[in-house]
C-alpha cells in the first residue's frame, strides 16, 4: 500500500480504522529498505523505539508499506482524520542509487475502468517542472484519471508521471 495524501498519515490511526483487515498475527506497517523491514505497530509506553521498530509513528506522503490482509478480499480505507503534519520521517527505498528509482504507482480501477499515474524521486530532479521527467497527461476527457500536479509552478497541468526529489 501506499499513502495517497499529499500530508503524512498517522499509522496507529491507519491501523485502527482498519483493523477488522488484518491478519491480527501481523497487525503493523511493514516498511522495507533493501535489506530487511521495520515496522509500526501499536505504541507501547516505554517501547517507542524499540529494536525492529521504524522508529516513527506517521507515514510520509506517497511513502509504500506492506501490510498481511486477513484474506485476499480485505480492504484497507484511508480517510482525512488520519492525515498529520510532519516533515521529519524519512523515506526509504528498496534499491540503490544505480538502480531502479525509488517511487509509487498509484492505480485505480471502477469496473473495467483502470487509470494509474506514477511518482519517482531521484534527488538530481526539483520539485518545480524537470521537463523529460515530468510528463503531462494527455487526457481524452472520458473514464477514469488520476494525476499528480507540481509543488511548484505549471499549476493547472495534470501529471501522469511526476519526478520529485526524495528531500
Amino acid at each position: 500500500l501506499g499513502n495517497p495524501y499529499t500530508s503524512a498519515i498517522d499509522a496507529e490511526a491507519f491501523i485502527a480504522q482498519n483493523d477488522a483487515s488484518f491478519d491480527q498475527y501481523y497487525k503493523a506497517l511493514y516498511i522495507y529498505n533493501g535489506d530487511n523491514y521495520s515496522y509500526i505497530g501499536t505504541e507501547l509506553a516505554g517501547w517507542e523505539n524499540a529494536g525492529g521498530t521504524f522508529g516513527h509513528t506517521n507515514i510520509l506522503a506517497s511513502q509504500g508499506f506492506f501490510v498481511a490482509a486477513r484474506c485476499n478480499s480485505s480492504r484497507f480505507t484511508f480517510t482525512p482524520a488520519m492525515r498529520v503534519l510532519n516533515t521529519t520521517v524519512p523515506y526509504t527505498k528498496s534499491t540503490g542509487e544505480a538502480g531502479r528509482w525509488p517511487g509509487l504507482k498509484v492505480k485505480m480501477t471502477c469496473g473495467s475502468n483502470e487509470a494509474s499515474t506514477l511518482i519517482v524521486y531521484n534527488d538530481e530532479m526539483k520539485a518545480g517542472l524537470d521537463p523529460g521527467y515530468d510528463i503531462g497527461l494527455m487526457s481524452s476527457g472520458g473514464g477514469l484519471e488520476i494525476y499528480t500536479s507540481l509543488i511548484s509552478g505549471a499549476f493547472g497541468v495534470n501529471f501522469a508521471r511526476q519526478a520529485l526529489p526524495v528531500s
